[in-house]
């Protein structure tokens, strides 16, 4: 990665110097055969980092030295290409970059070539541990992702595709091995990948359009947990007067598979009044997995009520899942103010295993767009949501076979789209919802959600929108009910008095509130889970060209909530640009990150980051 930026760090070289260099000659390119566009490069300095470092890690994890920040470069048509375009972001040791490669013969090909890496670490002290100890379920992995796609004769008639794909993820972590009256946490480490291959034809007529798409993929994903010190685990009382630990012990669980994927999808307007469209796609899935687990200590066995030094196991399992999915839409146009769309999909899993899971999931969608007047769009609909699904039941469940649940609820569509006046504009949308059967617990067998969004430009200097999102619902159960209730609204202003000034102002009100009742698997007892969050988020920004020699940038973003967790997140930032020449800028930015929790101030931190740097640019010449 150093050479990487050094390497970059001569681009000046390539993008020459504007009006000091002498006229090309036959044996030099000329000013347009250079490239044009942009490069940032910069050094971070972190003079301030205080508070928990786990805790910065899991949310900012940016860290000091050299980086090339960001970069566009367009590179001049040659033989082989008419477009050449390159683009990078954060590379030099920032836990996200990205690379991206476009090049393209006009009606011959279009290439792209992409490139993501991404730091992923997750350690908050208190997840799931309110004595914020440390976390149990951490993770600090490296994942990368690569595609690349190439189309050929594009605009053309029938025009051939193929692409690759690659993602993988490696790292180490903590998750706890789970035994009956206890867990424990444990090192463990991922190893994952997933590498797939496409190809296809796309054909384009007048009227229509089809295409045609097979896809082969392979990976693995593999997890290993080891404990090798003696090990009390979270339970913080005696069972039967014992004391249950692990000694030594290791889980391994290993997943291996193939999978292929054949899609069409088509879209046709046999007349000016009707448009269809559809897509079909089949996959099957041949997945092997694994798991062993050696283990010893001291252990209790519920099934059988004894103790035990050791534990050892060793599981293997293959199955086949093909996967159909499909969707259809309609859309006709009888007059020139009426607009009626009908869709329906479907999604079909079957899991061919010793113990199957079986899933269907469909929807069907039906609404109509009236133009009441040239001020009033009317827009009504309805939608039934229905399903079933098969699955093996739970371990709490002393039934046999398998555990049946379904799915149906009937949705209500509303909405309307006004201009009341010039330059003003209000949305409205409407979902009224009832069913009497569900999946799963939390999810919302009856509820109601309004959405309203407007937005009004009182002249070319000021724009105004406001919006507010509502949410309320339930889901009643012998097991207890489940309510949920979610409420946010706000407004933003932007002021553009000329070309040099700009100011962005937006301010968002929300509130969260979950309300059920679970089961205590030691006693089989109720236990109410209530989760309130009321929050307050905020955003500032100014840019102002205050000098032909000066710019300045400021503002920034605030957070606060009160409820079940109140935290408060902090983020400001200013920037300051001055120009050299044309083609070079100097430029210094000032970023604070301050994070806080009222229950839980250890995991609080307070950065205070300063990055200067250098923009090189350069433009087409005249």
């Amino acid at each position: 990665m150093r050479k990487l930026l050094w390497l970059f760090l001569f681009i000046p070289i390539a993008f020459g110097q504007q009006g000091s260099a002498p006229q090309p000659t036959k044996a030099e390119p000329t000013a347009d055969a250079l490239p044009t566009g942009s490069v940032e490069l910069g050094y971070r300095f972190i003079p301030t980092l205080n508070g928990s470092i786990p805790t910065y890690r899991s949310i900012v994890n940016l860290g000091e030295g050299p980086r090339i920040l960001a970069g566009e470069i367009n590179f001049p048509g040659g033989k082989f290409y008419d477009t050449l375009f390159l683009r990078l972001n954060n590379w030099g040791g920032d836990p996200y970059n990205s690379f991206c490669l476009l090049a393209e013969k006009h009606h011959v090909y279009r290439s792209t070539i992409s490139y993501r890496n991404s730091a992923y670490f997750n350690a908050l002290p208190s997840f799931a541990n309110p004595l914020g100890a440390f976390n149990q379920r951490s993770y600090d992995q490296k994942q990368r992702f690569f595609d690349a796609d190439l189309d050929l004769l594009p605009g053309r008639r029938f025009s051939p595709f193929v692409g690759v794909g690659h993602q993988a993820a490696r790292g180490s972590g903590v998750s706890p091995m789970v035994f009956d009256g206890n867990s424990y946490a444990a090192v463990s480490h991922v190893d994952y990948a997933y590498t797939t291959a496409r190809a296809g034809l796309r054909w384009t007529a007048e009227r229509f359009h089809i295409t045609l798409e097979h896809t082969e993929g392979k990976f693995h994903d593999d997890q290993t947990l080891k404990i090798d010190s003696r090990n009390a685990g979270d339970r913080l009382r005696t069972y039967l007067g014992q004391t249950l630990f692990v000694s030594n012990g290791q889980d391994g669980y290993g997943i291996q598979g193939r999978n292929g994927t054949t899609g069409v999808h088509a879209t046709a307007s046999p007349t000016n009044w009707l448009d269809l469209s559809g897509q079909y796609f089949y996959a099957q899935t041949n997945t092997k997995a694994s798991f062993a687990e050696n283990a010893s200590g001291l252990f209790i066995l519920l099934d059988q009520l004894r103790f035990t030094s050791g534990i050892h196991s060793f599981l293997q399992n293959e199955s086949n899942q093909p996967r159909t999915t499909a969707n259809f839409a309609a859309e006709l146009r009888p007059f020139s103010k009426l607009r009626i769309i009908e869709s329906i999909s479907t999604d079909r899993l079957h899991n061919d295993a010793t113990i199957p899971v079986i899933w269907h999931y469909n929807e069907q969608r039906l609404e109509a767009f009236l133009d009441v007047t040239k001020w009033f769009t009317l827009r009504v609909g309805h939608k039934y949501t229905w399903g079933e699904s098969y699955t093996p039941p739970s371990q709490l469940d002393v039934a046999t076979g398998l555990e049946r649940a379904r799915l149906r609820r009937q949705s209500f569509i509303g909405g309307a789209v006004v201009r009341p006046v010039k330059n003003l504009t209000i949305n409205a949308d409407v979902e009224v919802a009832s069913g009497d059967r569900a999946w799963f617990r939390t999810t919302l067998t009856d509820f109601d959600s309004t959405r309203l969004r407007a937005r009004y430009q009182l002249n070319t200097h000021w724009i105004a929108a406001a919006h507010f999102l509502r949410v309320s619902g339930g889901n009643p159960s012998w097991a207890g009910n489940y309510s949920y209730s979610n409420t946010a609204g706000g407004a933003s202003v932007q002021w553009t008095p000329s070309a040099k000034w700009m100011a962005l102002a937006e301010y968002t009100r929300g509130s969260l509130l979950t309300d059920i009742l679970y089961r205590n698997p030691e006693n089989f007892g109720t236990i109410r889970s209530l989760y309130r969050d009321d929050s307050h988020a905020a955003t500032l920004l100014v840019d102002a060209n205050v000098h032909a020699r000066f710019k300045l940038s400021a503002g920034g973003t605030l957070l606060k909530t009160r409820g079940s967790r109140s935290t408060a997140y902090y983020q400001p930032q200013g920037r300051i640009t001055v120009p050299l020449r044309k083609s070079c800028e100097l430029f210094g930015e000032w970023r604070y990150y301050g994070f806080g929790e009222f229950f839980l101030y250890p995991e609080s931190f307070q950065s205070h980051q300063l990055t200067l740097g250098l923009r090189l640019m350069r433009s087409t010449a005249k």
